[in-house]
C-alpha cells in the first residue's frame, strides 16, 4: 500500500522498547524503506543479525518505528 512518504527522502530508526538499541536506518524513499524492514523482520531475513534476534523474541509490540523526512 503506498503511503504519502514513500518518495520522500528521510531517515528511520528500528527501536527496541525494552533495551533500548537502536537501528538506524536511511532511504531516498523513507515510506517504501520502512516498509520493507517491517516485512523483512517478520519474515526472519532482516541483514542486521542481532536486530533479527531481538525482533523474534520480542515480536512487532516490542519496537517502535519512527521516521523523519529530509529537505
Amino acid at each position: 500500500m503506498a503511503g504519502k512518504y514513500d518518495k520522500l527522502e528521510g531517515v528511520f530508526l528500528i527501536q527496541n522498547k525494552r533495551n533500548k538499541m537502536i537501528y538506524v536506518g536511511k532511504s531516498t524513499k523513507v515510506g517504501v524503506a520502512i516498509r520493507s524492514a517491517k516485512s523483512k523482520l517478520n519474515k526472519g531475513k532482516f541483514h542486521n543479525h542481532k536486530l533479527q534476534i531481538d525482533y523474534n523474541k520480542f515480536g512487532f509490540d516490542g519496537f517502535h518505528f519512527l521516521k523523519w523526512m529530509l529537505g
